[in-house]
């Protein structure tokens, strides 16, 4: 489906502007870095990750966990609900 406004762009969700913000985002992620691009503060991503509802990645040799951005996409994908 094309948007009538912009013909090359085939959805509100693939503007140039998010392309260009996904290019730039690395595939692991510090949980800093994904606090900030999820909006969510970074003691509450800590948080669902000692919960293990958000996979991390830990790289051996490395004492620090990453998580990787696949992960965190899916995460607030699966938990979109309708408020009422």
């Amino acid at each position: 489906m094309l948007n009538a406004q912009n013909p090359k762009v085939n959805s509100i969700y693939e503007t140039p502007s998010l392309k260009k913000l996904k290019e730039s985002v690395p595939e692991l992620l510090s949980i800093d870095r994904a606090a900030k691009i999820s909006g969510l503060g970074r003691n509450n991503l800590a948080h669902l990750i000692r919960c293990q509802k958000i996979p991390v990645v830990k790289i051996p040799g490395y004492n620090r966990i990453k998580i990787h951005y696949n992960d965190l996409v899916d995460f607030i994908n699966n938990n979109k609900f309708i408020h009422r």
